[in-house]
């Protein structure tokens, strides 16, 4: 059994491998043009602070990532306290 390693962040150069472990999780295709075009999108974006991955013997084998999102509560006429 290997060791794992845990990285954080997930540097640019290696979104593509990461990317491609990604896929495989959700049963999508990490290969063809489709996979190519979320690669280019996202990488466009990639905020590698909210990557995480786990490599075993120079591969991924497990990824995590966040975004910021904002949310919004209704707070009706007299507003919040």
């Amino acid at each position: 059994m290997s060791d794992v390693e845990i990285v954080h962040p997930v540097p640019f150069d290696e979104a593509r491998a990461w990317m491609s472990t990604l896929a495989t999780t959700f049963l999508d295709e990490a290969r063809g043009t489709g996979f190519d075009s979320y690669v280019a999108a996202r990488s466009r974006n990639w905020d590698d602070f909210r990557t995480w991955g786990a490599r075993a013997d120079g591969r991924w084998v497990a990824t995590l990532g966040t975004k910021q999102q904002r949310l919004r509560i209704p707070a009706g006429a007299t507003g919040t306290r």
